[in-house]
């Protein structure tokens, strides 16, 4: 598969799947652009000819009233450019779409609900794009310019439809898109501080099992290093860890594992710690069919957060053993999603 390759310097792009199974087998790719910040003079990197600044294009509103995205059809298995003309106001203006700072390891997500593409942009505003009628809107999102440096939201799907969650220190803020009566309101779902958990490195009570599949491969080169090929203390505390935090669980490859998402791993008042022992949180996504979100603690497990109840569940250990040795400025999770599978029924 091959696009375009026309694309403007000024912006970044990003595909998203629009894919429904239990609707049809086909799938669509749409190609998302966002305009790329850019360096200023006085700033290492800069380049005269990528980073100058058009006072005309930056006054320009973003996005534009009528949107060209390249689009490719699994139906006829090429790219295309489709047109989509805006219905309201836009986000704002070029200029303050660069001017909005991010991480390079952020993830902007989108969802395909209901007929419509949902996709997460900069300043954080929500593209509605209909694929019915070739119109799309701007959402903007609920905490407009209040989020924290650090603070980000991450668009989903479950239950009810489409949800963004925000989650900061130990505040959990989750939304449900509105869209009764042709309005788009985002109305809050849940908003509470988590409690206390179990550390974040002991032992994995939950039912998933880390493949960490570059482990045994990075102890292989670490002994092709040492002259002789001879073990060292510090691979033996390697496996050590690796096996006490996986309970000695074999790790699973074909098996079947079942998980019951009600009552499985639940953490009790015996399993909770002071809350400095927390870490901290990451969203990392919410089940498809149930008001459940998946959450990361400190990058090294996973739990299951009932918006309901507040009920905790613990999922297992996410954290490759030797991430930090083989990737020391990359130990990030940069991206997840939600498992389902596809048109079996199972839930």
């Amino acid at each position: 598969m091959s696009r375009s390759k026309e694309m403007d310097a000024d912006f970044r792009y990003q595909e998203y799947l629009v894919f429904d199974p239990t609707v049809s087998p086909n799938y669509q790719v749409f190609v998302i652009p966002n305009p790329r910040r850019k360096t200023k003079p006085e700033d290492f990197g800069y380049n005269k000819r990528l980073d100058e600044l058009d006072p005309v294009m930056e006054k320009s509103e973003w996005p534009p009233s009528v949107c060209a995205l390249h689009v490719f059809s699994s139906r006829s298995g090429r790219w295309e450019e489709r047109s989509f003309i805006r219905d309201g106001e836009a986000a704002g203006t070029i200029a303050d779409m660069r001017q909005h700072s991010e991480w390079y390891y952020d993830k902007h997500y989108a969802v395909y609900c209901r007929g419509a593409l949902y996709v997460h942009c900069k300043t954080d505003f929500i593209m509605r794009i209909s694929l019915s009628n070739d119109k799309y809107q701007v959402i903007k999102p609920p905490l407009h310019g209040e989020l924290g440096e650090f603070q980000k939201l991450h668009l989903g799907r479950s239950e009810k439809g489409v949800y963004l969650a925000s989650c900061e220190a130990s505040l959990i803020m989750v939304w449900v898109l509105d869209e009764s009566c042709g309005q788009m309101n985002w109305v809050l779902k849940h908003s509470s501080c988590l409690p206390p958990i179990l550390d974040y490195d002991r032992p994995v009570l939950g039912p998933w099992v880390l493949q960490d599949i570059n482990y045994n491969g990075y102890l292989k080169e670490r002994k092709e290093l040492i002259e002789g090929g001879e073990d060292t203390e510090y691979m033996k505390e390697l496996k050590e860890n690796k096996l006490e935090l996986n309970s000695g669980k074999e790790e699973l490859v074909e098996e079947k594992f079942e998980w019951d998402s009600e009552n499985d791993n639940i953490l009790h008042k015996e399993d909770v710690v002071d809350a400095r022992g927390n870490g901290y949180f990451d969203i990392l996504g919410f089940h498809p069919y149930k008001e459940i979100a998946f959450l990361g603690v400190s990058m090294y497990r996973g739990i299951a957060y009932h918006l309901k109840d507040s009920k905790v569940q613990d999922l297992g250990y996410l954290y490759p053993t030797t991430c930090h040795l083989a990737l020391p400025n990359e130990c990030f999770i940069t991206e997840s999603f939600p498992y389902t599978p596809c048109l079996t029924g199972h839930r």
